[in-house]
């Protein structure tokens, strides 16, 4: 018997008892499409592997938070999806002007508008102009005590429009710049500034910098700096090499595998080949895995591949990819991530088997047939299709591995 819960809108389902079915139209008729092509991108749990259990697909670790439940109960109030948040979070400074930037961005700064309109206040005037009400963007840019040092700041090309956008637009428009140091000098310059109104209202011994740009522009220098160094210190050595496909040793056969994702997620594929020690092709496959990650798409890649190895009576087999990802999954045995762990524990069942079997990984650049095969995968109809010979348009790829034909690549060392 097969139950499944579906929640179309938040692509959430549970799969209970779930048997292999190759139709599963006929199991579930007034499904989407869009529906069936997830439900058709999962691994059946095998019961010889272990009991079924629900799963919170919200979280990682399977496990239910209360934090994801809120985040899916408040989705229709609010979105993180508009652009200003990406740009505030993605701010390359510290943190505590990310913070102040995304106070911002909320109009919460409590200027005299906001603390008349909470009763803490009696007047919502400027404090320094005494000209106009103090609002956000009156006190970080048309304040005449900030807007002279925006003038000295600001590039004559985007000097008009800097001065006459609303709120969000202004933000958007200079913490999205393409010129990054314009973006970091921005979002200092309005922390400083806003830091100095505060001072110059509640620290009697406070004295505003006589030059504020250059104090602006040496404070964001300190910033950038400080930022090289630690990127310089943390990013791994990286050179350049030749990549190209290997034989694999005598009386063994190689296994090439890999997946594609339009999207990711979005419509997937996977794909894959055999080839002896001579460099030549044995069999391969095409798989339509559905809807799905490209994670997924590469686990579905290497179970099919393995699988047909087996069948085909090989036992000294070396499994090919170029995702980390899966081959640490496949080295674990095990993943917290419940919509991967049917799959992990299906190929690890396969890897356990009585025969000589090597994981290896590769750069795409050595990986090519398969990764043409993964791609072309997703024209065809789900399920999984075997080629007994190559196709056309893969001749050119498998004569430049039989060649020894190479790619450069800047790898880490």
């Amino acid at each position: 018997m097969v139950l499944v819960v579906i929640n179309e809108r938040h692509n959430l389902y549970i799969i209970y008892n779930y048997k292999i079915v190759r139709r599963i139209n006929v199991v579930a008729p007034n499904l989407s499409c869009s529906t069936l092509l997830r439900v058709a991108a999962q691994q059946p749990p095998v019961p010889e592997l272990g009991d079924n259990y629900i799963s919170w697909a919200l979280e990682p670790s399977g496990i239910f938070s209360v934090k994801t439940a809120y985040s899916l109960l408040a989705e229709p109030l609010w979105s993180m999806k508009e652009p200003i948040w990406r740009l505030v979070w993605q701010w390359r400074g510290p943190q505590r002007i990310r913070i102040f930037l995304w106070l911002v961005a909320h109009e919460k700064l409590l200027t005299n508008s906001l603390r008349v309109s909470r009763h803490l206040a009696v007047s919502g005037l400027c404090d320094f102009c005494s000209s106009t009400a103090e609002t956000i963007l009156h006190v970080l840019r048309d304040c005449p005590g900030t807007r002279s040092a925006w003038y000295r700041l600001v590039p004559r090309n985007i000097r008009d429009r800097f001065f006459s956008e609303p709120l969000k637009p202004w933000l958007m428009l200079n913490l999205g710049s393409c010129d990054e140091k314009w973006s970091t000098l921005f979002g200092v310059a309005c922390w400083l500034l806003w830091g100095w109104r505060n001072k110059g209202l509640f620290e009697q011994d406070f004295v505003r910098p006589r030059d504020e740009v250059r104090a602006i522009r040496a404070t964001a220098h300190n910033f950038e700096h400080a930022r090289d160094l630690r990127s310089n210190t943390s990013q791994p050595r990286r050179e350049w090499r030749w990549i190209q496909w290997r034989r694999p040793p005598p009386g063994w056969v190689k296994v090439n595998t890999d997946g594609a994702s339009r999207g990711n997620p979005g419509i997937a594929g996977a794909g894959g080949l055999l080839r002896n020690d001579d460099g030549h092709w044995i069999c391969g496959f095409l798989h339509n895995v559905g809807f799905a990650t490209s994670t997924i798409a590469e686990l579905w890649g290497a179970l099919v591949g393995l699988q047909l190895a087996w069948d085909r009576g090989y036992r000294h087999v070396v499994l090919e990819l170029d995702s980390q990802v899966v081959q640490r999954l496949l080295s674990d045995g095990s993943t917290h991530n419940q919509c991967l762990e049917p799959l992990v524990s299906s190929i690890s069942d396969i890897l356990h088997r009585d025969w000589h079997l090597e994981v290896s990984h590769t750069y795409r650049e050595g990986n090519a047939c398969a990764d043409w095969m993964a791609r072309w995968a997703v024209s065809f109809s789900l399920g999984s299709h075997f080629l007994v010979a190559p196709p056309i348009g893969l001749h050119a790829l498998l004569e430049g591995d039989l060649a020894g034909a190479s790619l450069p690549r800047y790898c880490v060392a």
